[in-house]
């Protein structure tokens, strides 16, 4: 009798949440906040899709309804980091070197991250040790990336184009680890960095723009189209 007497109030303590879960409507950020929140508690591996349910407030088929994966609720933070990067560009910054437009935008997006700091680097360590959430990660992080030139005015086109959000994507991720470790207010070693590896690829941009007709990336690239 007493273990009926508990599995029911158990029955209907977890009716009682799920009755909440509906009742309360969950948003996006609700979701986000939850998972980098865990994420900055404990390794990314270990949390779990019924972690975030939870911690947001909602249950595990309204939150596969919005995000099926730990990807999907990833993805959907770079969207938010994209925003936070592209929203911020100054209508006076056209006039200004590419370079400088360049570490604008990428020290935009790390100082959105910056809330979050704990979880990125989690999330970063447990990623690269996945090989499948790596490639996911990567294919997102290069269309983040091909925004940020679109947004300094280096519009990615053709072969070259593609070589450039690559390397950009190299030197961010880079300047990213470096920030990790910063704990200076005015991040002045990871701005460092960044501008070091930036003019590192204009001067080897430069060499591949000195090479003779025939040999360029950009050649190359309609050669190929035609």
């Amino acid at each position: 009798m007493a273990r009926k007497a508990r599995r029911r109030a158990a029955g209907r303590a977890g009716s009682r949440r799920a009755a909440r879960a509906q009742a309360r409507p969950m948003g996006p950020r609700d979701v986000i906040e939850a998972a980098l929140a865990l994420a900055g508690e404990r390794p990314w591996r270990d949390v779990t899709l019924s972690d975030i349910a939870e911690r947001s407030g909602t249950d595990l088929a309204r939150l596969r309804a919005a995000y099926p994966s730990k990807q999907a609720i990833l993805a959907a933070f770079a969207d938010r980091m994209d925003a936070a990067m592209l929203g911020g560009i100054d209508a006076e910054a056209g006039a200004e070197p590419v370079h400088d437009r360049l570490v604008d935008t990428l020290l935009r997006r790390i100082e959105a991250l910056a809330p979050h700091k704990r979880a990125i680097g989690s999330i970063a360590r447990d990623t690269v040790a996945i090989p499948d959430a790596a490639l996911c990660a990567g294919a997102r992080l290069l269309r983040s990336m091909a925004w940020a030139l679109e947004a300094s005015g280096a519009v990615p086109q053709g072969l070259f184009g593609r070589l450039r959000v690559k390397a950009l994507a190299a030197i961010y991720l880079s300047t990213l680890c470096v920030w990790l470790r910063d704990d200076d207010p005015e991040l002045l070693r990871t701005m460092a960095h960044l501008d070091r590896r930036l003019r590192q690829a204009g001067r080897l941009e430069g060499l591949i723009g000195r090479l003779p007709r025939g040999v360029r990336p950009q050649e190359a690239d309609q050669g190929a189209a035609s």
